[in-house]
């Protein structure tokens, strides 16, 4: 069977935006910001977007999750995504950088010479040494179909503990506990309008040989779903992992 993944009032009844002054709400993920995040990537190259989603444990129910930041790189018309774009940005999250996402050190480094070896724009905030600290990231998760490379990458150079989630029966139990959380008002976000947007596009295909599974799918070629389904892996692994 298939349905909509979620009626989008249940999604914009876990609005919960930062406010100020009583310091309450989902934080903005600002730098120099200590929070054990654990992040999610799903990624396409021609018809789907790179997108990442960072979350951590809510500070007033710790069974809560908050949804601190997303991401999306977008294919340009009739050519790929360019992964080195997103692998240096979540280096960057992970090792420190500059302040738009670039790691200090060879091939990211956008300064007038990175940028000239790699024939890109040069990075004002490469260029002037506008930095900004690691981000504590506690785990990656990740869709092995396209990812398996940067991963290996990232590892190799002790950037991350990143961990293959399986897209499987992992996935389908995955997508059923964020379907589950956001129904029960355990999901916390900002409204940003990507990812309500995300959950606009997306149904539910349920399983016939297990109710209490489902797979977030696109309602349509172009709808996508690729920043609600980095959410969907973040999710199950913050709530599995024993986070301060």
């Amino acid at each position: 069977d298939i349905q909509d993944f979620v009626p989008l009032n249940l999604w914009d009844a876990c609005k919960d935006p930062w406010n100020e002054e009583t310091k309450t709400g989902v934080a903005p993920l600002l730098p120099g910001d200590q929070t054990p995040l654990v992040i999610g990537v799903d990624a396409g190259t021609w018809n789907d977007s790179f997108a990442i989603a960072a979350v951590s444990r809510n500070r007033q129910n710790v069974k809560d999750v908050d949804v601190r930041a997303v991401r999306e790189w977008k294919p340009p018309p009739g050519g790929a995504i360019d992964y080195s774009e997103p692998e240096g940005f979540l280096r960057a999250i992970c090792e420190g950088g500059c302040a738009l996402g670039h790691p200090q050190y060879a091939p990211f480094k956008m300064d007038e010479e990175g940028a000239a070896a790699a024939r890109k724009p040069v990075c004002p905030a490469c260029r002037d040494g506008v930095l900004i600290p690691p981000f504590r990231v506690v785990c990656i998760v990740f869709d092995s179909h396209q990812l398996v490379s940067i991963m290996q990458g990232m590892v190799r150079d002790g950037v991350a503990w990143c961990l293959d989630f399986d897209q499987g029966e992992l996935r389908l139990k995955a997508d059923r506990t964020l379907y589950l959380m956001i129904v029960r008002g355990e999901l916390h976000h900002d409204g940003n309008e990507a990812l309500r947007q995300n959950v606009q596009n997306a149904r539910a295909k349920l399983q016939k040989t297990e109710e209490s599974t489902m797979r977030i799918e696109k309602r349509a070629p172009d709808r996508k779903v690729d920043i609600l389904v980095a959410l969907s892996m973040a999710t199950y692994q913050c709530r599995e992992l024993l986070l301060e």
